[in-house]
């Protein structure tokens, strides 16, 4: 298991290394295949009527999936990392672990559905 002080010790790493790319990187630009692009905001009509035909094929309506029974809690990355660390071998635990450590520092309380 992963302690508390360990996850402390690495959030301070992660925040140094954070600090010294700000610098690094103060004053240029990146190549334009670096740049991350904004993906479209919203479906296309094109994609709402495939949705539509996706339903309509399982025999669904859009107000059944609003109106769907509770479905139980998605778990935090907090509480799913140490699940996929205990999953993994030895091996790839131990190169992993600043990973692991810096996704629980990062998004710890944070669901994997709002992402």
């Amino acid at each position: 298991m992963i302690s508390a002080e360990y996850v402390g010790e690495v959030a301070a790493q992660a925040r140094m290394v954070e600090a010294s790319r700000v610098i690094t990187n103060a004053g240029r630009q990146r190549p334009a295949w670096q740049r991350q692009t904004q993906p479209p905001v919203g479906a296309s009509r094109t994609d709402l009527e495939t949705a539509h035909r996706v339903l309509e094929s399982l025999g669904v309506s859009p107000r059944e999936l609003l109106e769907s029974p509770d479905l139980p809690p998605v778990p935090t990355f907090a509480q799913y990392v140490p699940v996929v660390s205990d999953a993994v071998s030895p091996g790839t635990r131990r190169v992993y672990c600043y990973v692991f450590t810096g996704v629980i520092v990062c998004s710890g309380a944070v669901s994997s559905t709002s992402c």
